[in-house]
């Protein structure tokens, strides 16, 4: 990271990190990928996830381009199967639904494919996440989800 530029070890896997990024931002719906990028040091590659949080609707003034923000949840490993958050639920007791929700996004899910995997309205889920932001004290998703992350006593090495 180098300010709001988010660079790769190598120019070909910095070119599929940008290209990745740029297909979320313009890409209709509810858009996410996820690619791994090799390391220089021989160890496995990173798992990147990359979501769409927000894109502006209007034309940036002077290049004519939708400007828009992106998560980047960056992992050493798969973690669908690692991520429970349980410790998190009951240190600021989360309702089962509200930890459903945390765990989902901490897996690396958006909030729409997250309601859709619990059966819930969109809606109700944004409920519950807005919940557990209060719950815990955060206000961004992403420290919500970095919280998750940190308490999962199956990430603990």
């Amino acid at each position: 990271m180098a300010g709001d530029i988010i660079t790769a070890s190598s120019p070909a896997a910095n070119s599929m990190l940008q290209q990745s990024i740029q297909r979320v931002l313009t890409a209709e719906g509810g858009a996410e990928t996820s690619l791994h990028l090799p390391r220089p040091s021989g160890c496995p590659p990173l798992q990147v996830r990359i979501l769409r949080l927000e894109m502006q609707t209007e034309p940036v003034p002077g290049n004519g381009l939708l400007a828009g923000r992106v998560m980047i949840v960056v992992q050493e490993h798969e973690l669908d199967d690692q991520v429970d958050g349980w410790s998190i639920g009951k240190i600021y007791g989360l309702s089962p639904k509200e930890l459903e929700v945390s765990v989902l996004l901490a897996r690396g899910q958006t909030l729409r494919t997250a309601s859709s995997t619990l059966g819930i309205s969109y809606n109700t889920a944004r409920c519950h996440l807005r919940r557990a932001l209060d719950k815990t004290s955060n206000h961004r998703q992403s420290d919500l989800i970095r919280m998750v992350l940190n308490a999962s006593p199956r990430l603990r090495r």
